[in-house]
């Protein structure tokens, strides 16, 4: 699958903030413009097409998931946390920390 490295791509850190530059730096050394990275928050979602960078595994990462997002969902349910619930994504690479 071809990567449009100009789409947005929010970075998911699972609270691992001392892996922010590093991910960012691997994300610019792939090709990814700087410029569209936006660390990942439970209240602002991408948009389909958007791509997600998730630290893997979370709590000792040593790789990052490139996951792109293909469909969203609005979840009703009052109980949710965040809105990314209700994005569905598929895996599109895997990049070494």
């Amino acid at each position: 699958m071809n990567i449009d490295m100009n789409k947005k791509i929010y970075i998911f850190l699972h609270g691992r903030s001392d892996f922010k530059q590093k991910s960012i730096d691997v994300l610019t050394k792939q090709g990814f413009n700087k410029d569209k990275m936006i660390i990942a928050t439970s209240n602002e979602i991408g948009n389909t097409g958007d791509y997600m960078a998730m630290l893997w595994p979370p709590m000792s990462p040593d790789s990052i998931k490139i996951q792109q997002i293909i469909d969203i969902k609005k979840d009703e349910s009052d109980n949710t946390i965040g809105l990314w619930k209700g994005v569905s994504s598929v895996e599109v690479s895997v990049l070494f920390l």
